[in-house]
């Protein structure tokens, strides 16, 4: 019985760190992928809108998980795309 404990108790683990690994190469994509997707959706009002509130609605979806994330990332595309609107001028956006 001991011994088909611990087996559990080490794949568990494994599952654990794997899930860790993998964390921060999906942050990274998601950061590289902010300016190209961003600047494609504020290029229209109605749409960077329409954007905002299926983040905020994913955002309280995902409230219990990552919250702190999501809120981040609702308040970082809202900043966004008042900036590209405020000066559709500047070469990055």
């Amino acid at each position: 019985v001991v011994a088909l404990l611990e087996g559990a108790h080490k794949k568990r683990y494994r599952q654990k760190q794997h899930l860790q690994n993998s964390t921060p190469i999906i942050f990274k994509s998601i950061v590289k992928a902010f300016p190209v997707v961003f600047s494609s959706f504020c290029k229209h009002l109605w749409l960077s809108l329409s954007v905002l509130v299926s983040l905020h609605v994913s955002c309280c979806v995902c409230v219990c998980t990552m919250g702190l994330f999501c809120v981040c990332i609702h308040v970082f595309v809202g900043v966004f795309c008042m900036i590209r609107r405020l000066s559709p001028k500047l070469p990055w956006l």
